[in-house]
């Protein structure tokens, strides 16, 4: 079967949470490549279901993350 789009995965898996690192972070802004599941799909899929950044943690070692939820979830 062909391969799931990110907003269907997305939409499987149907978290209430995000966790964008740097690595994810580079990743979904990345520019499109010849594939089903375009990266920024994700940010695309996170704005129609209405999540806000609610937090940022930034860690010397790790770096910043990014913390996303949906008002009232």
């Amino acid at each position: 079967s062909p391969p799931k789009s990110m907003a269907q995965a997305l939409d499987d898996v149907a978290p209430d949470t995000i966790l964008i690192d740097n690595h994810t972070r580079d990743y979904l802004t990345s520019a499109p490549r010849a594939r089903a599941a375009h990266p920024q799909d994700a940010l695309i899929w996170m704005v129609q279901r209405g999540f806000e950044r609610v937090a940022e943690v930034d860690n010397p070692t790790y770096g910043r993350m990014e913390i996303y939820r949906v008002p009232g979830q």
